[in-house]
């Protein structure tokens, strides 16, 4: 893996590029310093990288529960340290930081309101929050649920994931499931705990004291060209609000 500059999205997996790229505007468009930014969840440190080079920030700090990924985020100059988000107390102290980014993680939490309560902690005041997460009223989480099948970002089985479910869009993959009766197992960092409405979710952040600036989506694009007609379905549905993913930027009161 490269440090690419902002403006280079090649690094990110091709169904993640319309998220990011919306994601590196927000950062891009920021009219305050940054002197330090903390991507929670950080994997190998790629996206955290554009995202400082989007908003000049001075420090970038991540946390993960993977050693190999923050080995790799740590070569590319990161401050990492390992942490269990959901459990455990963030290693920073008040008002630390001038920008948190939380990409693709709170459907993961069992105990978000902890996640809340320390992201609120460790940002200043007036400091950005950013989050994506899948979009439990998504049209095509919508249309599941109307034909009696399992939404499709929402696991109840670690083991048997795609059980009743019409199609398995996940990580760029399309699996065939509830028609077929396959299965596949979820692994302990990949499992969707919660998922969250734009609605709810803006509440929630209203709730612990954040002021949401914008509230958007993002589509999800499945890779192959047999997925044109899905990916034209979802790019409509985005712009109608009802897209397969939540972007949110707020600001710590």
């Amino acid at each position: 893996m490269n440090d690419e500059a902002a403006t280079s999205l090649t690094p990110v997996p091709r169904y993640s590029i319309a998220r990011m790229d919306r994601v590196l505007k927000i950062f891009a468009g920021l009219k305050q310093d940054v002197a330090r930014l903390l991507d929670i969840g950080c994997g190998g440190g790629t996206i955290a990288l554009q995202i400082k080079h989007a908003c000049n920030a001075v420090e970038v700090y991540g946390v993960d529960q993977d050693n190999d990924f923050l080995s790799l985020a740590k070569e590319k100059g990161i401050k990492t340290f390992i942490l269990d988000v959901d459990n455990n107390p963030y290693p920073f102290p008040n008002d630390y930081f001038d920008a948190v980014f939380a990409g693709e993680v709170l459907e993961h939490l069992n105990d978000p309101d902890h996640f809340f309560e320390e992201v609120h902690r460790i940002l200043r005041k007036k400091g950005t929050f950013v989050i994506t997460t899948p979009n439990f009223a998504a049209w095509n989480n919508r249309i599941a649920l109307a034909l009696a099948f399992q939404p499709f970002s929402l696991d109840n089985s670690w083991r048997h994931a795609n059980a009743g479910k019409m199609l398995s869009f996940r990580h760029g993959k399309s699996l065939a499931a509830g028609l077929e009766g396959e299965t596949k197992s979820v692994p302990a960092n990949n499992r969707h705990q919660k998922l969250y409405t734009r609605r709810a979710l803006k509440a929630i952040l209203e709730l612990y004291d954040f002021y949401v600036v914008h509230c958007g989506g993002y589509p999800y694009l499945v890779e192959g060209r047999s997925y044109l007609a899905y990916n034209s379905v979802e790019l409509m549905m985005n712009r109608l609000g009802a897209g397969t993913g939540i972007l949110i930027s707020c600001y710590k009161k």
